[in-house]
C-alpha cells in the first residue's frame, strides 16, 4: 500500500473577494485530469486561499505546490 503525502500552503488577501476570484481563475487547473501523481485542491476560508497537494511521492507534491504558488502570485501581482 502507498503512503500518502499531503501538504497545506495557506496565501492571504486583503479580502474574501479577491481569494474567491484566484480560486475561480484556478478551479479548472484542478479538476483536469492531468495531475497523475499529486492532486491538489483549493479552498477559501475568510480571505485565505488554502492549496493542498497529495501524492505518494514528495517531489510531485512539492512540485505541485510550487506550480499553484507560482500561479497565485501572478494572479495577485495583476491590477484591475
Amino acid at each position: 500500500m502507498t503512503r500518502m503525502l499531503t501538504k497545506k500552503t495557506i496565501k492571504s488577501f486583503s479580502s474574501a473577494k479577491q481569494a474567491n476570484a484566484v480560486l475561480e481563475a484556478l478551479a479548472p487547473e484542478t479538476r483536469s485530469t492531468h495531475e497523475k501523481r499529486a492532486r491538489t485542491t483549493l479552498t477559501v476560508k475568510n480571505s485565505r486561499l488554502e492549496i493542498t497537494s497529495i501524492g505518494s511521492d514528495a517531489t510531485y507534491v512539492k512540485a505541485s505546490q510550487d506550480t499553484y504558488g507560482k500561479l497565485v502570485g501572478y494572479l495577485q501581482s495583476l491590477k484591475h
